[in-house]
């Protein structure tokens, strides 16, 4: 990918509006980054990386950026033996403690036959996933792994204690409507991430 693409790509996830604003969904919490203090993408990146794994450097290279932000750890591999039981996607300090901070990037389409109300109606673009499944993993499987026992020695070589950290979400979606789909779709989702 060349730096014009990457470039672009950056000021695309920086236009990408949260999914969510002002409010907890599904009890998640968003983590709102400063924009402005991030404007150039100067990293390397290896090529035909996964959209999720280039918007974690993204996420990376503003904190990194943020005076008032300092990263702990990134990409931490919880593992039991040789099996991967999940990972940390961030752990970083802020002003007013520690964030563990999950990162999300998705494409939702609006299926009003979906579901029975606002969150099971967004689904993936292949029908697999939907956006309730995420919330469900992120509630059930992913934030939880931050007080797996085999965390906690991670959590202790660096002198953090597990109650110290707050847990936050970074969930960006771009999100697509039925078109000339008229009726009102949100309640607690952020309008400004329909694209089409």
């Amino acid at each position: 990918m060349g730096t014009d693409d990457l470039q672009r790509n950056f000021e695309g996830y920086l236009n990408t509006p949260l999914l969510w604003h002002n409010t907890e969904v599904y009890g998640l919490k968003q983590c709102v980054l400063r924009d402005s203090v991030a404007l150039l993408f100067t990293e390397k990146v290896p090529r035909h990386l996964r959209l999720g794994k280039l918007v974690e450097r993204f996420v990376s290279h503003q904190l990194i950026a943020d005076t008032t932000r300092h990263i702990l750890a990134e990409n931490v591999q919880i593992q039991e033996g040789k099996r991967t039981i999940g990972e940390l996607d961030v752990i970083f300090m802020a002003t007013d403690g520690p964030i563990h901070l999950e990162i999300i990037y998705k494409f939702y389409l609006y299926d009003p036959n979906e579901g029975s109300n606002e969150l099971s109606r967004w689904i993936g673009p292949n029908r697999k996933d939907c956006l309730l499944q995420k919330l469900d993993k992120l509630k059930i499987k992913q934030l939880p792994l931050l007080y797996h026992p085999l965390t906690q020695s991670m959590l202790n070589d660096m002198e953090i204690k597990v109650h110290e950290i707050t847990q936050q979400v970074l969930f960006k979606a771009q999100l697509f409507l039925p078109l000339g789909y008229q009726q009102k779709v949100f309640f607690s989702l952020n309008p400004d991430c329909v694209q089409g």
